[in-house]
């Protein structure tokens, strides 16, 4: 079972930032850890995302009560053990519902943040997004009934750089859900800047410091400078969590990329993504950069397997993710048994993520055969 969460330690920094009617207190402080937006654009995406999903949220319990029965009577015809489109339904109406309230105690804490500590307001904000993260996680094991075995792990106080494995709409809430039942830590991520259309993202996540990070941008020093930023002044209790691969792994976009790699005559390319089965290759430029910002660092590898059968929410709808075990192990290299200059640290990198790619593979392998076993004892 997981451990409840205590307070990790404090940000120093942080404490000197108060906050304000119209920024968080890390969005106060500068672009320190993340690039301000222009205020024209922040508040145009609101404008859309604030009063969209508040809508929903207040609408998803008329919305289910209105839909269940004839989600019910649709699984009655397709699969009355699974009843798939209606476990669909309330998890779809679960996320508006926390989407919503997550809102709602994000202005409420805004308020009681004028009267408060840079620090009490970020602490606030760090126990919403830990509440949110878990209500969704919670839901989601107990509407699809998934299952979950985490390998026991030794954490450390750290500070840490966390590489995850990202196969699933899901995983991103492993690192709250998961490594905090090892270690109390305040998580930094590095998150694609699309997510800002996620309101509560948005909101809470620049409040905290992240950095959203556009992807394929013409101008790949300013991003990498940006996770520079992120990572100076990590301290005992803290992580930054960054996914190496860029993007959800699937087999087919796998073997789109390996498709545009031979039409253009990448051969470099070809075999860097050849050498991986079940993972992207890691992505270098962000990886390195945390490293050697921070070089007292301990690093922490999370691989993970059974979520990958939710990688968009058509899976889930489609009932793939029902009744998976969900299977997650972590291993850390302390910071003095990492190489120090960039090309050892290349190799490294690669060395452990082949290290995850033979984890994940044994995994699946494992589940095939167990599905084929049950379906075996179904007939």
């Amino acid at each position: 079972m997981m451990k409840e969460m205590s307070l990790a330690s404090q940000n120093p920094r942080a404490a000197k930032v108060r906050s304000a009617p119209d920024v968080s207190p890390f969005e106060s402080a500068g672009e320190e850890f993340t690039e301000r937006e222009a205020r024209r654009t922040r508040w145009g995406r609101r404008a859309i995302t604030l009063p969209l999903f508040l809508l929903c949220g207040a609408a998803s319990p008329f919305v289910w009560t209105l839909l269940i029965l004839p989600a019910f009577a649709a699984d009655l015809l397709r699969r009355p053990r699974l009843f798939v489109t209606s476990r669909a339904l309330t998890g779809v109406c679960l996320y508006f519902a926390c989407e919503a309230l997550g809102l709602v105690a994000s202005g409420g804490v805004w308020v009681a943040g004028l009267a408060a500590s840079g620090e009490r307001y970020l602490r606030w904000n760090y126990a919403l997004q830990r509440v949110w993260a878990r209500t969704l996680m919670l839901g989601i094991r107990k509407l699809f009934g998934l299952r979950f075995q985490v390998e026991e792990a030794e954490i450390g106080p750290g500070p840490h750089i966390v590489f995850m494995r990202h196969a699933s709409i899901i995983d991103t809430l492993l690192p709250i859900t998961m490594i905090e039942s090892f270690r109390p830590l305040r998580f930094r991520y590095v998150m694609k800047q699309e997510l800002l259309w996620e309101p509560c993202l948005d909101v809470v996540g620049n409040r905290l410091p992240n950095a959203f990070v556009r992807r394929g941008s013409d101008q790949p020093q300013r991003e990498v400078a940006r996770l520079h930023a992120l990572a100076r002044g990590l301290a005992a209790g803290e992580a930054v969590v960054i996914y190496p691969e860029g993007t959800r792994f699937t087999a087919a976009k796998r073997e789109r990329l390996l498709a545009r790699l031979a039409q253009a005559g990448n051969q470099e390319g070809l075999e860097r993504v050849h050498a991986f089965r079940h993972v992207f290759p890691p992505k270098t430029a962000g990886p390195l950069a945390l490293l050697a910002s921070v070089p007292t660092a301990d690093v922490v590898f999370v691989a993970h397997s059974g979520l990958e059968d939710a990688a968009t929410f058509a899976d889930l709808w489609h009932g793939r993710l029902l009744g998976n075990t969900v299977r997650v192990t972590l291993w850390k290299v302390p910071a003095a048994e990492i190489p120090t200059t960039e090309a050892e640290r290349k190799a490294w990198l690669m060395e452990q993520w082949s290290k995850l790619d033979q984890w994940v593979g044994q995994a699946r392998a494992t589940h095939s055969a167990q599905l084929l076993t049950a379906h075996k004892g179904q007939m």
